[in-house]
This record gives structure tokens, sequence and C-alpha cells, in this order.
């Protein structure tokens, strides 16, 4: 039962300096948590036989022990309340005043932590259309004020 542990600690020990030794003390701490935390809400500790059979699992590839992590993670994650979802409502739209502002806050902080590309990224830019588009000449005529030609100069 103790094997994975035990091989963990010996190559933590042997390669105490480089990346292998680092490796092995994650798998070593990963390894301890396999085998001796249970799902939250279960009842008493893992049996001798039901530790033994995780440690021959662990042991057995780093598929099934990738699959023991995903499943202890995914049993550590807390289950969402039913009717909470009803209870609370909609969330009401912010106002286009209140995003702006809340994406002036932010770039805001984002310079003041030095991350200037950051920053400018939190304002998207708006969308364009066609300006070739007749809709689009016509709106844009209307926007902007228009003068008659200019007069052509006699010269005589």
């Amino acid at each position: 039962m103790r094997a994975p542990l035990a091989w963990a600690w010996q190559q933590a020990a042997a390669n105490r300096t480089n990346a292998t030794g680092t490796a092995a003390v994650t798998f070593y701490y990963a390894a301890h948590a396999l085998l001796c935390l249970r799902p939250a809400g279960a009842d008493g500790k893992w049996t001798e036989t039901e530790m033994a059979a995780r440690a021959a699992r662990l042991s057995l590839s780093p598929e099934d022990f990738l699959s023991m992590w995903s499943d202890l993670c995914e049993d550590a994650l807390p289950k969402p309340t039913p009717g909470i979802a009803d209870a609370i409502g909609d969330l009401p739209a912010l106002s286009p005043l209140e995003k702006h502002e809340k994406e002036a806050a932010r770039a805001t902080r984002l310079l003041g932590l030095g991350e200037s590309r950051k920053a400018w990224g939190v304002f998207k830019g708006g969308t364009t259309t066609d300006q070739s588009s007749p809709e689009c000449m016509e709106t844009l005529a209307t926007l902007t004020p228009q003068r008659d030609p200019p007069r052509p100069m006699n010269r005589g």
C-alpha cells in the first residue's frame, strides 16, 4: 500500500536539486491525498482493503492516477443547490454607463499594475459597417453637415 509513496520519496531524496525531485515530491503529496482523502460528506475512513486497492490502481498507470485525481477534484467541488437560481432570479443588465464605468475602473487598475497592454484590451472596438452600402452613405450624409460645392473661379 505504501509502495507509491515510498517510490516517490526515494526519487525526491535522490534528486533533490532538479525537476525530477520536485515532480517526485508533488507526486508524493498527490498520491497521499488520493490514498487517504475521502469525498466530501463520506462517512468514516477507507478500510485497509480499500486503501490497498486504491494504491494498486494508483500504481498501474498515469491514466489511472489522472482519473483518480479528476474524481477527487470533482468530489471536492461544491454541489449546486437546487432552486437557488430561481430564488435569486435574473440579474439586471448593466446600463451602458455602468458598463463603461466598470471597464474604465478595470483599465485604471490594470494601468496601476503596469499592464498597459491588458488595460488597452479592456476597451473593445465597435463594430464596423460596409461604407460602400447606400444605407451607410445616407446615414453618414445626414450626420455630417453638407455644404454646396464651391463656385468655379472666374479668371478673366
